[in-house]
């Protein structure tokens, strides 16, 4: 995603845009293997928690521990320059988390909401799912945990905060009904100094039922109402105040607007949104200046659409001071098909900046120089680095405080006088360079420490590589020598296949990855069979330098080419990359004997003499 590797089978990625809709930085959240983002919130002074689950697979040590698959929630914290502050998983005994929420609170607390099937912070279990909330203080310890629900199986559509009164409320479908709930936070500080400490708790002060629903959908508090939304199936939200609009459809999406202590009241008010025959599903909410705007699908709708099974987006505005609805729109997509998920609004509106593309608010705030917040890489991840065939190798280990130029003072001591490591700036980028000292010069790089039963060979880890989220191949760097510009084909050539050590089948994702290593391999044999078999000569570079520089292909090179692809397909079985090899021999052992030795590495040399990775 935007140069940075997603390391695992699915990732969450935060794109940070300005107002004019400018990508201003790319976070890939680190430490997940197969995840998904459920909420973001921003705090007052521009922290950042980003929310949702990842589930593990089963992984075992060098001693034989085998720690089981889980799915779990998580929280990722940035400060206000986008460095990590601190991550949490929230495991269940004896089952999974999700989340569904995360709120930053006014004193810079995190709440996080989900739900589990089994018990979070030790909490006595409900149902068969329940919902939760967990509180966290500025450092990442947790402060507080509630598990509640029915006995049946509940389902969270997250939280909302009310910063004047410190007070969470959050929404769920529990027994087919939807319910709002209150949580009083109290903080209590004692000590002073270096012993100050602090302690959040939470109580519920008060519920409320609202009705039967198929869905809840999101909730927000604007103005001292709580408001919510959802799906139902008929008119059944029937604790939730007066109908401003009634159900008029085969399925309406609803907003239900109601005080703050969840008291009935003459004030509070439901809306119905739906359009006669149609099937409406709200998919989210969201509030602000008085208004609340639900999102989500609409089938079937008689007055719009043809095809059959076609599907529109709608956006409908509910005025919180009377019920009435205040705008709505439908959204129409390619082949009648369109659903939105999520739904914003800026609350200063639009203006003359956005007709000029310009963007509002403060430019070029400050941002961290710090690795761990340009990249995916975690404190205390590693690569490592040898300067001599087979030789050991240096761990080189990124730290919380690192920067490019940092790190490049670390490289300059692992390089032990083959090479140096630079930090060159290239616009508003920076990029590390690694240069050998001369053509004599090896420097080897790698993600993934060697190997025990082989020590001289490194294979690049797919989920832990280091040398991709700093832009840099694992492999090995040479200075190229050239003789009038062109590559001196007496130099030695390397090929290495680079293959994972850790290649896992047990999801598409996961074995899509195998698959696109494995096809990498082949071609890394075939490029080591056509110097084996036509071996370069300083005629042939000049021909191909002339190529390159867009003259025409000569008949003869053309024959030659297929030759050496007649002799490919015997090598192969006459199977194509991504089928089993049918010849006698397999790969592995066809590149065993094409290398000649152990020593299996990338050829990553340049004509430039170094290498390189860009990132912002």
């Amino acid at each position: 995603m935007n140069s940075q590797p997603i390391q695992s089978g699915q990732g969450v990625v935060l794109l940070k845009y300005d107002s004019s809709g400018k990508l201003l930085s790319t976070k890939v959240v680190a430490g997940l293997q197969d995840a998904t983002g459920a909420s973001i919130s921003i705090g007052a002074d521009g922290t950042v928690a980003v929310a949702g689950t990842n589930t593990t697979t089963d992984s075992t040590n060098d001693h034989g521990l085998t720690t089981p698959a889980s799915t779990s929630a998580f929280v990722q914290v940035y400060d206000p320059t986008g460095a990590p502050s601190w991550s949490k998983t929230v495991p269940a005994l004896a089952g999974a988390s999700a989340a569904s929420g995360v709120v930053v609170g006014a004193d810079g607390q995190v709440y996080l909401s989900g739900t589990t099937t089994g018990s979070v912070g030790a909490q006595i279990e409900q149902g068969d799912q329940d919902e939760f909330i967990q509180g966290f203080d500025k450092t990442g310890a947790a402060t507080f945990t509630k598990q509640f629900g029915s006995r049946g199986t509940n389902t969270s559509a997250g939280m909302t905060y009310d910063a004047s009164t410190n007070t969470l409320y959050t929404l769920g479908l529990e027994d087919s009904q939807a319910v709002v709930r209150s949580f009083a936070l109290t903080t209590t500080t004692t000590g002073t100094g270096a012993s100050l400490k602090t302690k959040t708790t939470a109580a519920q002060a008060a519920s409320r039922t609202l009705g039967f629903a198929d869905s809840v959908a999101g909730i927000g508090f604007d103005n001292g109402q709580v408001v919510v939304a959802g799906t139902v199936a008929a008119a059944t939200i029937s604790n939730g105040g007066t109908v401003t609009k009634p159900y008029v459809g085969q399925s309406d999406a609803f907003v239900a607007s109601i005080g703050s202590s969840l008291t009935p009241s003459s004030g509070d008010t439901v809306a119905y949104l739906g359009l006669s025959g149609a099937t409406q599903v709200a998919t989210d909410l969201t509030v602000a200046g008085g208004q609340a705007y639900v999102t989500g699908t609409l089938a079937d709708d008689p007055s719009s659409l043809d095809a059959n099974g076609a599907t529109e987006g709608f956006v409908t505005g509910v005025d919180l001071s009377t019920g009435g609805v205040s705008y709505s729109t439908k959204l129409a997509g390619t082949n009648g098909q369109d659903a939105p998920s999520v739904i914003t609004v800026a609350p200063t509106g639009s203006s003359i900046l956005d007709q000029l593309g310009l963007p509002q608010g403060m430019i070029n705030g400050t941002t961290s120089n710090l690795i761990t917040a340009a990249t995916s890489i975690q404190a205390g991840q590693a690569f490592w680095v040898r300067t001599s065939p087979g030789g050991p190798q240096t761990k080189v280990t990124i730290t919380a405080t690192d920067t490019l130029q940092t790190l490049a003072n670390k490289l300059d001591i692992a390089l032990a006088g083959q090479g140096t490591a630079t930090v060159e700036a290239l616009g508003a980028n920076s990029q590390l360079q690694i240069n050998p000292t001369s053509s004599s010069a090896f420097i080897e790089l790698d993600s993934q420490q060697a190997s025990n039963n082989n020590p001289a060979w490194t294979a690049t880890s797919l989920k832990t590589d280091v040398l991709a989220a700093l832009g840099l191949p694992s492999g090995v760097i040479r200075q190229v020598r050239q003789i009038n510009k062109l590559t001196d084909v007496t130099q030695l050539r390397e090929y290495g296949l680079n293959l994972p050590t850790n290649l896992d089948l047990s999801t598409t994702a996961n074995a899509q990855h195998a698959a696109n290593a494995l096809q990498a391999a082949m071609s890394a044999v075939m490029s080591a069979y056509q110097d084996l078999a036509s071996p370069p000569t300083m005629a042939s570079e000049s021909l191909a330098a002339e190529q390159n520089s867009g003259g025409a292909v000569p008949t003869y090179l053309t024959d030659e080419i297929s030759n050496l692809q007649a002799g490919l397909a015997r090598l192969t079985g006459g199977a194509s990359s991504s089928s089993a090899s049918s010849s006698g021999a397999s790969s592995g052992s066809v590149a065993l004997s094409l290398l000649g030795s152990a020593n299996a590495n990338a050829n990553s040399g340049s004509s430039a003499g170094g290498l390189s990775g860009l990132f912002d």
